[in-house]
C-alpha cells in the first residue's frame, strides 16, 4: 500500500508550519525524513497519519483520500512507532504489544486467542519472544523500541511511520533496530522514518527527503541527496561527506564529518 502527499500544507490551528510538500513511500521501501529540529517533521508525520487535518493539498492512502477514512481504517493501514514510550504501569511486553490489536477489536474488547497469536508471532519475528512476560518498564531501550515496532505490526498495518526510532539508543541497539527496519521493508512494508543521523539514512534508506523551514528541499537516493553542502546548509555547521571502504554489497557508503577532519 502506498502513502503519498501532494502539494500538502501542514500546521495546527491557525499556525501554518509548511506547504508545497510532495512525498510518497511505496511497499518495500524505506524513506528517511532528515532535517533540523523545528523544521516540521513531527507535524508532517501527524498529518500523514490523519491526526492533524491537512491545511491544503491532500494525503492519499492506497489511493483513497485520507480524510474519507475512519480512525479505525487508518489504524489498520498505518502503524505508528514513537521515539520512546515511558512505562508508568507494569504491563508486560506481551500486553503492550496486544494494545495494537485495538485497531481491529475496539479499545474495551477482551483479546481473543487469535489476538494473542498475532502478538506472539510479531514478538517472535522481532526476536522478542523470550521477553513476552517481562515488564515493559524493565527491559532495555532497544528492547522497548522493538516492542513498540511489534505493537505497530499487530495492527496488521502495511505502512509504518517511525519518529526517530533510534533516538537515545546505544550504538549496538541502534544497529539492531535499523537492521530490523530494513528487514520489514524487505518483507513488503512501506516504512517512513525520521532521523537526525545522515549516516543512518545513507546506509538504511532507499530514498531520503530533506525537510527545512516547513518544505521538502531535496528528495532522492542517498547518493544523490546527501552532500556536505546540503547538510552544512540545513544544520548551519560545516561538514563534508567521505566514502568508506566496505565489503558490503550495494551503493558505496559515506560518513559525515566536520569539515577539515580529513
Amino acid at each position: 500500500m502506498r502513502l503519498e502527499a501532494a502539494d500538502l500544507a501542514i500546521g495546527y490551528g491557525r499556525t501554518r508550519v509548511g506547504s508545497g510538500i510532495h512525498v510518497a513511500v511505496a511497499p518495500g521501501e524505506v524513506l528517511a525524513l532528515l532535517g533540523p529540529n523545528g523544521c516540521g517533521k513531527t507535524t508532517l508525520f501527524r498529518t500523514l497519519m490523519g491526526l492533524l487535518p491537512a491545511q491544503g493539498g491532500e494525503v492519499r492512502l492506497g489511493g483513497e483520500r485520507l480524510g474519507t477514512l475512519s480512525r479505525a481504517a487508518i489504524a489498520r493501514r498505518i502503524g505508528y512507532v514513537p521515539q520512546h514510550a515511558e512505562g508508568y504501569f507494569p504491563f508486560t511486553v506481551l500486553e503492550t504489544v496486544l494494545m495494537g490489536r485495538t485497531a481491529h477489536t475496539g479499545i474495551f474488547s477482551t483479546p481473543s486467542r487469535q489476538d494473542y497469536a498475532v502478538a506472539r508471532a510479531h514478538l517472535e519475528r522481532l526476536g522478542m519472544a523470550d521477553y513476552a512476560e517481562q515488564p515493559f518498564t524493565r527491559i532495555s531501550g532497544g528492547q522497548r523500541q522493538l516492542t513498540l515496532i511489534a505493537r505497530a505490526l499487530t495492527q496488521e498495518a502495511s505502512i509504518l511511520v517511525m519518529d526517530e526510532p533510534t533516538a537515545s539508543l546505544d550504538f549496538g541497539n541502534e544497529l539492531r533496530v535499523l537492521d530490523r527496519i530494513r528487514r520489514l521493508a524487505a518483507d513488503g512494508h512501506a516504512v517512513v522514518l525520521s532521523t537526525h543521523n545522515p549516516d543512518h539514512a545513507d546506509r538504511y534508506a532507499d530514498r531520503i527527503a530533506v525537510m527545512h523551514d516547513g518544505g521538502i528541499i531535496a528528495q532522492g537516493s542517498p547518493g544523490a541527496v546527501l552532500t556536505g553542502e546540503l547538510l552544512s546548509g540545513i544544520y548551519d555547521v560545516a561538514v563534508e561527506r567521505a566514502p568508506v571502504a566496505t565489503s558490503a554489497p550495494g551503493p558505496r557508503v559515506h560518513v559525515t564529518l566536520p569539515r577539515g577532519t580529513l
